[in-house]
């Protein structure tokens, strides 16, 4: 399995931007509307992943590590890969979700990228 961590030597920035991501559960319950009365609810998993919406800058050389990854380390995002998490920043495993990552210029050699991840349960 691909480690973000130690890809390259560690190249690619090992944190998100302290205001550069969305941390967002899934919705692991059903619920089912009745005729009258309250709502029916259930467990639908027993596990449901996170998906997280993460911006990060990047150096051009970093941005082009970035592409290299996903593209051939993770397959074209298909495959997992571990990685630190945003939050509690325990290593976790997790895939990308949605496009590739994207990158738009910022300053000389500053590139604020992109992209969403899913950490698995």
């Amino acid at each position: 399995m691909a480690s973000w961590t130690t890809y390259d030597g560690g190249s690619l920035p090992q944190y998100v931007n302290d205001k550069g991501y969305k941390e967002i559960p899934a919705n692991g319950k059903l619920e089912t509307s009745m005729d009258s009365g309250p709502k029916q609810m259930r467990n639908l998993f027993t596990a449901t992943p996170t998906d997280f919406a993460i911006t990060m800058s990047m150096t051009s050389d970093q941005v082009t590590t970035l592409d290299t990854f996903y593209r051939t380390e993770c397959k074209n995002g298909t495959l997992e890969f571990t990685w630190i998490h945003p939050r509690s920043h325990g290593a976790v495993t997790m895939r990308f979700t949605g496009i590739p990552p994207s990158s738009s210029a910022k300053a000389y050699n500053t590139f604020t990228v992109t992209f969403t991840v899913e950490i698995l349960p």
